[in-house]
């Protein structure tokens, strides 16, 4: 006996070794910081389940061959490692954390390893699970249908009439519902195949059994892209947490789910692959290929006239790989129009015919300047004034383009000059001095013969003495009446005479049709213009002037106080002649000196 005893200890003994050196994961509880620590000596990948106070599951690959996490809650721990690569055990623990441990968990027991069950507790139940109901499944209540993904349980009912529990695997899962229709559960399952049914309990109704299975799903990775560090790519048919790999290396990054995902990693030009693999080591996605460059826009360039241009280009600074090429733009040669040219003139420059582009405005002919001709002078030759017609100074003027250089300026035409150069009973003969035009007065008087204005007789010397005279009205045809004085008629008679015409006396001229007077003192005599005149005139033997007077309102006699226009002399007044009176011309008082006004 005590031999069969020992030799059933010894093949235990022998099959708790197997079973160590079996296990490639080593599961170590610190209980002093109550830290738990797993790792392995391969490549292997292990899933670490933790059940007790607190429910863990840790992965172990080849990139994480060590794991540690802090427990918080007292109480019994168990620990099992399985190896996924070979789908076996790899060894397992059980210790006591807190006030209750008193001793050192005990090993596992010396059967042979077999995979760990598949099935979990998903979540904490209020209470604990009580038995599997024994009544009849109803028709009325059904489970229509139950999946299982991302750690959700998705169903549907019929039947529901009362609160109805939810069972898993025989066990109550803690949730109820009131109604039929589509529901779901969170609740974390192991691999493997699992049950789930309804029961009401009001009605003591249960369901059908539906069986489902857990399964990893194996990702997929689409639509890679690589831009300023960043690749960004889409994850589908991911139900669980994944790492992210790059060129077969992991990158540090994990993702949870499906949808567009982002990691930041700096990579050189080229073709890289990235695939996922979840975190429990089970299955990982096939790889997609994407290019990392760093590509740069450069604008389009414009062609001009004369140079090509090109298209929007895309392309690596790095490496220089293209994604978008350049298209040649063809340069748009000139838009040619003709600029006239400008004809040359005296003062002017002018241009030359040229050419230039109406795109860019270069000049393609260019216009050369034509230097101003420059004016050719010939001289206006004077024309002297007659007596009769008007003359010119001398003017100069360009024969090219007709301006006039130095303007002629007209001389007024001089007028008769007549003196006597017979003198009879009966006719005086006059001459002009100039240009020896004759005429011959007969001696009558006319109407003015003795007519008498403000001053009394129309003729009178210096001292106011009436004088003599013939008017020659046979000059009516040259609108020109001739008043001749004679010096001769009385005695003691200066040689100073004047001629007084007042305004009624010019009006009865005008009226008459005369339109000047042509008053002669011997060899002196002047021309009147009636129509610009009211003056009394004044004349020497070789002088005349001609005055604009008033008279003394109170003196009634005629006598001169004021002269308000000088219209023409050719030498001085004696001072004597007209003592005390003012003279003015247009442009200002003349002065009475000694020796005369001027």
């Amino acid at each position: 006996m005590k031999k069969f005893a020992f030799l059933v200890l010894a093949i235990a003994a022998l099959f708790v070794f197997a079973s160590t050196a079996m296990a490639a994961v080593s599961i170590d509880i610190d209980k002093d910081t109550r830290v738990l620590t797993v790792s392995s000596d391969d490549d292997d990948l292990y899933e670490i389940e933790v059940s007790g106070p607190e429910d863990l599951t840790l992965g172990l690959n080849s990139s994480v061959r060590s794991t540690s996490r802090t427990l918080t809650k007292d109480g019994t721990y168990t620990v099992k490692a399985v190896n996924m690569t070979k789908l076996e055990s790899a060894g397992s623990k059980t210790f006591t954390l807190g006030a209750e441990a008193t001793a050192e968990p005990t090993a596992e027991p010396t059967a042979a390893p077999t995979v760990e069950p598949t099935v979990a507790p998903t979540a904490e139940p209020t209470a604990e699970p009580t038995a599997e109901p024994t009544v009849v499944p109803t028709a009325d209540l059904t489970l229509v249908s139950a999946s299982y993904k991302g750690g959700t349980i998705s169903f549907s009912a019929s039947g529901v009439k009362a609160p109805t529990e939810i069972y898993i695997d025989g066990s109550f899962a803690g949730k109820s519902i009131s109604s039929s229709g589509s529901h779901s559960l969170t609740v974390k399952l192991a691999l493997g195949d699992h049950t789930m049914y309804l029961f009401t309990p009001d009605t003591m109704e249960k369901s059908g059994t539906f069986k489902f299975t857990v399964a990893y799903l194996k990702p997929v990775v689409s639509g890679a892209s690589y831009k300023d560090g960043v690749i960004t790519f889409t994850v589908s048919n991911n139900d669980t947490y994944c790492e992210v790999y790059v060129d077969g290396a992991f990158s540090g990054y994990g993702i949870d789910g499906e949808g567009t995902k982002t990691i930041s990693k700096e990579l050189a030009c080229g073709t890289h692959t990235l695939y996922v693999f979840n975190a429990d080591g089970v299955l990982k996605s096939d790889s997609v290929s994407f290019e990392a460059h760093k590509f740069v826009t450069y604008p389009a360039v414009a062609a001009t006239c004369t140079k090509d241009g090109k298209t929007e280009e895309i392309k690596c600074e790095l490496c220089g790989k293209v994604q978008k090429a350049a298209e040649v733009l063809k340069a748009l040669g000139h838009d040619i129009v003709i600029d006239a040219g400008k004809a040359v003139t005296c003062t002017e420059d002018g241009l030359t015919e040229g050419q230039h582009c109406t795109r860019c405005d270069e000049a393609t002919v260019a216009q050369e300047k034509i230097p101003a001709l420059g004016h050719t002078v010939v001289t206006l030759p004077a024309v002297e004034a007659t007596c009769k017609a008007a003359g010119k100074t001398e003017g100069e003027k360009c024969s090219v383009c007709g301006t006039v250089l130095k303007e002629q300026k007209d001389i007024a035409a001089l007028g008769h000059n007549y003196v006597v150069i017979e003198r009879t009973a009966e006719k005086v003969v006059y001459e002009c001095t100039r240009c020896g035009d004759t005429f011959t007065q007969k001696n009558q008087n006319t109407v003015v013969k003795d007519t008498k204005n403000a001053y009394g007789a129309i003729v009178k010397d210096a001292n106011l003495v009436d004088v003599d005279y013939t008017a020659n009205a046979n000059m009516l045809d040259q609108k020109c009446l001739v008043i001749v004085a004679d010096l001769n008629s009385k005695p003691n008679l200066t040689t100073e005479l004047g001629l007084y015409l007042d305004d009624a006396l010019i009006a009865q001229l005008i009226k008459e049709g005369y339109e000047t007077v042509n008053f002669v003192n011997g060899d002196a005599s002047i021309v009147i213009t009636l129509k610009e005149i009211s003056p009394f005139w004044f004349s020497t033997n070789d002088a005349i002037w001609a005055y604009v007077c008033s008279p003394d309102p109170d003196a009634g006699d005629g006598t001169l106080v004021k002269v308000e226009a000088m219209i023409s002399a050719t030498e001085k007044i004696p001072a004597d002649l007209f003592s005390g009176v003012i003279f003015k011309t247009v442009t200002g008082d003349l002065a009475v000196t000694e020796n005369g006004i001027y």
